[in-house]
């Protein structure tokens, strides 16, 4: 993959560090937290993918172990491989996201695959036997990397130049930050109920894509010149 990476460099003006001084942690973290909650498309999809990391890494992380526990009398062994399910089919969905070539309307791609995730969720936490969970990992990975890949895009793109590296930051923070909050919630609901866990997620994201849908920003197309 690295391989085929382009080897060209493009010639990049620097300016004197002395006329443009740094600007401090603290003002450059605020004024890029300013930009995108002013900018309406980085911000509905800062808060899709917020809202899709808590959904989705706790039941899939905690609700996977006690399902394959629970539901199926598996161990670590089965654990692990429905874990990797998910994994191969993020790597699938990354393959196919790059084979589709440029999306014109990355914004309703991220709505579009929001609900997929939805729907993935709840045949998870309702699936009789290991091979329909196997599937349901499965489909929830490819769509999860189409997901993700969609708002990186489209926040890029709409993006000022000076301003990409913060709004890269500000998605990093928002993909990883929740990650704690969704493990320990999974693990309440968990011991409750799995069904009503992973169904939970599930409704949980639909309604984020179905709030979406109605943002007239995501239907726009955008040039990726």
């Amino acid at each position: 993959m690295f391989l085929r990476l382009s080897r060209k460099t493009d010639a990049v003006s620097r300016t004197d560090e002395a006329e443009t001084p740094q600007e401090p942690l603290g003002r450059a973290v605020m004024s890029g937290v300013r930009y995108a909650l002013a900018t309406p498309a980085i911000r509905i999809s800062l808060m899709m993918v917020a809202l899709l990391n808590f959904s989705a890494i706790g039941p899939i992380v905690v609700g996977g172990a006690l399902l394959v526990e629970r539901r199926f009398e598996g161990d670590a062994t089965l654990y692990g491989f429905l874990s990797g399910a998910f994994g191969v089919g993020m790597l699938v969905g990354g393959v196919l996201v790059s084979l589709m070539g440029t999306m014109r309307r990355p914004g309703m791609a991220l709505v579009y695959t929001s609900a997929a995730l939805a729907i993935g969720l709840i045949v998870l936490g309702v699936a009789p036997s290991f091979p329909v969970a196997f599937g349901a990992c499965l489909f929830i990975g490819v769509f999860g990397a189409f997901t993700n890949i969609n708002a990186v895009t489209l926040m890029q793109v709409k993006a000022a130049p000076q301003m990409q590296g913060r709004v890269a930051s500000l998605l990093v923070f928002a993909a990883v930050a929740l990650d704690p909050f969704s493990n320990a919630v999974s693990g309440v609901l968990g011991e409750l109920n799995l069904v009503v866990l992973f169904c939970g997620a599930g409704a949980l994201v639909a309604v984020g894509a179905v709030v979406a849908w109605f943002n007239r920003t995501l239907r726009e197309e955008v040039s990726m010149d």
